[in-house]
């Protein structure tokens, strides 16, 4: 079952949730989107899907929000210190913008855990093994097929 519920922290409490779609986007262009669940809370926007852990960003380090065009998509930027930014779209967005403006004006100074340096570094990791293994024993029984299938032939063939 998926878990859509966050973690919160004492006394935490959420503003607004909304559907949103997380995107990568690099030299103006958007690769891809996901899905997820997200939550504004009076300390830190927190982005979840259905699986894996959730990512907690905390208001304070926020230094810039911007809509922005990229492709067919007006995206939301968030710009954090640590010089990574966040593309999303949200629904009623410019209602979103507003709530998370004023948030972050309330917002705690937290402690704040650095994003992940993107995806591509976990695309080598437990579920590619899987799926080149799947792949190696995939293209392991076709040769044993064509071998086989061309011995028969050349058998019967004699």
């Amino acid at each position: 079952m998926l878990n859509l519920i966050p973690d919160l922290e004492t006394n935490e409490t959420i503003l607004r949730e909304a559907g949103a779609t997380v995107y990568l986007v690099r030299n103006g262009l958007s690769s891809r989107g996901s899905n997820i669940r997200l939550w504004l809370t009076d300390r830190r926007l927190i982005l979840k899907a259905g699986i894996g852990p959730q990512r907690a960003l905390p208001l304070s380090h926020i230094t810039g929000l911007a809509e922005q065009e990229v492709g067919l998509y007006n995206m939301l930027r968030v710009d954090f210190d640590d010089n990574h930014s966040e593309w999303l779209t949200v629904q009623d967005q410019a209602g979103f913008i507003e709530l998370l403006e004023q948030a972050r004006a309330k917002a705690p100074d937290l402690v704040y855990e650095p994003a992940p340096q993107g995806i591509e570094g976990k695309l080598f990791g437990i579920p590619m093994l899987i799926i080149l293994g799947v792949m190696v024993v995939g293209c392991l029984c076709m040769v044993a097929f064509f071998v086989l299938f061309g011995f028969g032939f050349f058998w019967m063939g004699t």
